[in-house]
């Protein structure tokens, strides 16, 4: 699930009545002591051109929403800047050029650490909707230099920081280029900072291959979800021997958006390896004392840690590691409370379904259950088996509906349709708790067992929801929102769409654990 303040609405009217808002838009500002008689929208214009894009068809934020982005949205409050200028592209894309004209030089470090937070926020909007521009943002750049700052989120952002560095510095950008290096000056983030201060960051190549590595790549991601998925009835049979009956689960699985008190209580009495815990796995009993005092720590850690890192972070402050569930060894799962995840009640719904009347439906209601029941019209026949309903299910929404990206603009509030059956089934256009509340309806139409679970994704920064299925007694995992049509292929041929095309169809807990999705790992069902 993304979402990043939605708050938007009541803080722009807020910035709409501040004084502040004649400044952002100026053509020109005074020269600087490095010569530079521009101001921010020079810079900016040539930022973007070094990226190849043509201004024209980005989007420039007009002078009052500009403004409201860069103190509700940055987090830079009006205080540390005069003017600004941002370029964007559509809601669907992470491109962002923006510019702005500090008020004071001395705050430089925290201007682009503020960017640089905003720039790691942007990855999580787009992690497992569309890896291409998750991608885009884990390689983005952050700069400041003679009192402005630049946030460059785009494919090659190492052209549009020379532009913008070269501009400050009066020089030709072959120059500036040929001086300032990403291998002599990458980072430079205050005014005056310069190639011989040796402070080096990773080049452009060692950057595209880290963000190569953030993302989850498609045919990796396939094969490995191939190896995890559960597909045959031998498979379910198998598995169904040696797996315990978790139905009576499923119900606390719906109401999985938060921590329960049982998964505070476990963290709480989980402790560091015991030595039998260390005598066991082979180690010494010099190993196991040269571990107990970070074990330990990390033993107590649980609420401390919750506490330190706040309601949407599972990082540690001091590593940037995200912790870790004492238990299970996955990431730490923390409810990101960033939307409303109640799923939506579908009790009504489903007793109109099995008594053939919807009659006494409401209107919104008896909306989604007509759209459902021409779903399923289509697509289920009485001969296919459970395995093959389900994927008929899962094939037709992850083909026909497609991601709702306001709720990846920070500028639009996204409708709660979106979060709810009618976003899929009626509008066609939903979010993750959408995508998911809508398979678990048609699941449980068809007679299978479904369920909602409501976690969280990009180390428990964003909420994410997804559904478990129990076939022959087996559960299984499915994402369909991660699996939509738009960010695996651009195949038109419906009959080519199918389990070989998606990465989380009928997938184990582990693989879950292992593709950025967290959850409360004590309240569904294990596969």
């Amino acid at each position: 699930m993304k979402s990043r303040w939605k708050r938007w609405s009541a803080l722009l009217l807020a910035m709409l009545l501040s004084a502040g808002l004649s400044a952002c838009g100026r053509e020109n500002s005074a020269a600087d002591a490095g010569g530079f008689a521009g101001g921010v929208r020079e810079l900016a214009l040539a930022a973007v051109s070094a990226t190849g894009r043509d201004p024209e068809q980005l989007t420039q934020l007009n002078p009052e929403t500009a403004a409201a982005y860069v103190t509700n949205v940055y987090g830079i409050a009006g205080e540390n800047w005069e003017d600004c200028a941002i370029y964007q592209s559509s809601s669907a894309e992470v491109y962002e050029v923006g510019v702005l004209e500090l008020a004071d030089e001395a705050d430089a470090d925290a201007v682009v650490e503020a960017l640089e937070q905003y720039i790691h926020g942007r990855e999580g909007d787009f992690t497992g909707y569309a890896p291409d521009q998750a991608a885009i943002a884990a390689g983005a750049l952050a700069v400041a230099e003679n009192g402005y700052a630049a946030v460059l989120i785009c494919e090659e952002p190492e052209p549009a920081r020379q532009a913008f560095l070269g501009l400050l510095r009066g020089k030709p950008e072959a120059e500036s280029s040929m001086l300032h290096s990403p291998e002599t000056e990458r980072d430079a983030k205050v005014s005056g900072q310069s190639a011989a201060a040796g402070e080096s960051g990773p080049d452009s190549s060692e950057q595209s291959a880290a963000a190569g590595e953030s993302s989850l790549d498609l045919s990796e991601q396939s094969a490995a979800a191939e190896e995890s998925r559960l597909d045959s009835p031998e498979q379910f049979e198998a598995a169904g021997e040696s797996s315990s009956d978790l139905s009576e689960q499923s119900e606390v699985a719906e109401e999985s958006g938060s921590d329960s008190p049982e998964q505070s209580e476990a963290a709480e009495e989980s402790g560091p390896n015991s030595p039998e815990q260390s005598e066991a796995a082979g180690e010494n009993e010099s190993e196991a004392a040269e571990q107990s005092a970070p074990a330990e720590e990390n033993g107590e850690a649980s609420d401390e840690q919750s506490a330190a890192v706040g309601k949407t972070s599972s990082t540690s402050p001091e590593t940037r590691e995200p912790l870790r569930d004492l238990k299970t060894g996955r990431i730490l799962f923390t409810d990101p409370e960033k939307n409303d995840m109640t799923v939506y009640d579908t009790a009504a719904i489903m007793e109109a379904w099995r008594n053939r009347d919807a009659s006494g439906l409401d209107t919104y209601d008896r909306a989604i259950y007509d759209a459902a029941e021409a779903v399923l019209a289509q697509i289920l026949t009485d001969d296919m088996s459970d395995l093959e309903k389900e994927q008929a299910i899962y094939a037709w929404l992850t083909w026909n509906v497609i991601y709702d990206w306001t709720m990846t603009d920070p500028k639009i509030e996204t409708g709660r349709d979106s979060f709810t059956p009618y976003g899929s089934l009626v509008n066609r256009q939903a979010v993750c708790l959408g995508f998911a509340s809508a398979f678990q309806l048609l699941m449980n139409m068809a007679d299978l067992e479904c369920i909602t679970v409501v976690g969280a994704a990009f180390e428990s920064a964003e909420d994410h929801a997804w559904n478990m299925v129990r076939l022959d007694g087996v559960w299984v995992c499915a994402d369909p929102t991660w699996d939509i049509r738009s960010s695996r292929t651009t195949d038109p041929e419906w009959e080519h769409w199918g389990p070989d095309r998606w990465a989380f169809f009928n997938v184990t807990s582990d693989y879950m654990a292992e593709t950025d999705h967290q959850w409360d790992y004590d309240a569904v069902p294990e596969t």
